[in-house]
């Protein structure tokens, strides 16, 4: 059959089965998986395969995902193959994780597929993903915003995972599925619009058919040009991030200097944060963006929240990753003094605190959050260096009212465990700067300023 040779090509193409395989294929019971087991057994005496088929019954469709699991196994039975029907409240998961519907699916058919190879001894794992649903990916991922890599598309292979259909359309399956007599289920929630994936393929995707017939293949030559570009620069970071990744005691060390091109960098650091799952799941591309624009900016001493209560130091020229731990006993610290012109030691901190006088006119203001500049004839030395305590406020740079420390610090995302090491600069019992984040808006310099007063954190 001519759509069984394409699909042949295509695996020789991709390298997906050899010779002996044993298959463990992912069948719904709707067209594109029927025509995927199909398919492959039409293959079986080409590649010596063995089949074997796995079926997820979701919980979502009443009796109609029941009778799903009995088509399901009746075509096994038929075709006198193992089948593996398990049953998960995908709704019930999707809650507790904070996942959609269609990802909390996702995750489970890979898991228990993953389970059930292992155990059975499949060395392929066939899903049914096709040319259109490559299409509708990239609409969907454009319409929910994604990164550049997030358009590449769905993998043809991944590790023992493959998609034998993925450069076939849903006309040349349902064309299949006629020529053979082969029978398939309809799920009903596709046919209604009730989701996004549904609105995409029978409204938007025709819609822009309409105006280009050649849609779908113009789509599938740009994520393959995306694809192509970017497995060159995932490559390119994943050597980068060879040299610069350590491995620590409850994280990583980045090591820098980071003397490289934006758009590079942002990818080591994608690269560097997948050493842990329960950050790299949640990451964003604004945590990656945040991360990058702070080191090319030159910003020293900051810190930033991860997901999965990890916490990005820097460190001289590295960056240190670390989960965020609570201290089990909080050590007071003894206030200091700091003249003028004077410096002080941070405590344990390995950081000093230098103060400095310059005329208004000799100034370089700067935005680098370890430089604060304060007008003279505002505070009174020697100024008190202490940590954070309960019932501190301060006013903002910028705001009017005075606002707990607290509540900044929640606003800035400082982990609780770093609350502590944040040194207090005041003058007269007034907060003057939150060393590393914020000055107090009375002790800005102002047009009447003559003399600046320079705090520099310094390692």
């Amino acid at each position: 059959d001519k759509l069984e040779e394409k699909v042949r090509k295509t695996s020789e193409e991709y390298g997906m089965l050899e010779v002996g395989d044993s298959v463990l294929v992912c069948v719904s019971g709707g067209a594109d998986s029927m025509a995927l087991f199909y398919i492959l057994k039409a293959l079986t005496p080409i590649y010596r395969l063995t089949l074997g088929i796995f079926h997820l019954n979701h919980l979502l469709r009443g009796e109609e995902a029941e009778e799903d699991a009995r088509f399901v196994e009746k075509i096994a039975q038929e075709n006198k193959v193992p089948v593996f029907i398990h049953s998960f409240d995908v709704a019930s998961f999707a809650h507790k994780q904070k996942l959609s519907l269609e990802e909390a699916g996702r995750l489970q058919r890979y898991k228990l597929a993953n389970e059930i190879a292992e155990k059975e001894g499949f060395t392929k794992i066939a899903l049914a993903h096709q040319a259109d649903d490559q299409v509708e990916t990239f609409l969907l991922r454009l319409l929910r915003g994604t990164s550049l890599s997030g358009l590449k598309g769905i993998p043809p292979v991944r590790g023992k995972i493959i998609r034998p259909l993925i450069k076939v359309y849903r006309e040349e399956i349902e064309a299949y599925l006629k020529r053979k007599g082969i029978p398939y289920r309809i799920d009903t929630t596709n046919l209604d619009g009730s989701n996004l994936r549904s609105k995409v393929r029978h409204y938007l995707l025709p819609y822009f058919v309409t105006y280009n017939p050649n849609f779908r293949e113009k789509i599938i030559e740009l994520m393959e040009q995306i694809k192509s570009e970017e497995e060159y620069i995932e490559e390119e970071a994943r050597k980068e991030a060879e040299r610069r990744v350590v491995k620590l005691e409850g994280g990583i060390k980045i090591k820098g200097p980071f003397e490289l091109p934006l758009p590079f960098l942002k990818r080591l650091f994608a690269i560097a944060l997948r050493f842990d799952e329960k950050v790299s799941r949640k990451l964003t591309r604004k945590h990656i963006e945040e991360l990058a624009w702070k080191v090319k900016g030159g910003k020293a001493g900051f810190l930033i929240t991860l997901p999965g209560n990890y916490q990005v130091l820097r460190e001289g020229e590295d960056l240190v990753v670390l989960r965020e731990f609570e201290q089990e006993e909080e050590v007071e610290q003894e206030p200091l003094k700091l003249n003028l012109p004077g410096e002080v030691e941070l405590w344990e901190l390995g950081w000093k605190l230098k103060a400095s006088l310059v005329k208004r006119k000799d100034a370089r203001l700067s935005s680098l959050s370890d430089v604060a500049y304060i007008d003279a004839k505002k505070v009174k030395f020697p100024l008190r260096v202490r940590t954070w305590q309960p019932g501190d406020r301060f006013s903002p740079l910028g705001m009017k009212n005075s606002k707990k420390l607290q509540d900044f610090f929640v606003d800035a995302k400082v982990p609780r465990s770093v609350r502590k090491k944040i040194p207090i600069v005041e003058s007269e019992g007034k907060i003057v700067w939150v060393a590393g984040y914020r000055i107090d808006e009375r002790f800005k310099v102002d047009s009447e300023t003559e003399e600046v007063v320079v705090l520099e954190l310094r390692r």
